[in-house]
């Protein structure tokens, strides 16, 4: 069995097709896309991300 790091988790995602999903984003994405929506999930590396109102660890098994 292969283990990923996990970025975040969104509940009842709305978006990408109907009805109701939750969501998981996984760190370390090798594409480097220009126009990547989730940049902090590039790096394998658990990270700080710090927002106007808060701060949470990114990155967990």
């Amino acid at each position: 069995m292969k283990t990923g790091i996990i970025f975040d988790i969104k509940e009842f995602a709305i978006h990408d097709g109907p009805g109701l999903r939750t969501t998981v984003f996984l760190k370390g994405c090798p594409l480097d896309c220009s126009w990547c929506h989730n940049p902090e999930g590039k790096s394998i590396h658990p990270q700080i991300m710090r927002t106007d109102t808060s701060e949470r660890l990114v990155g967990r098994e």
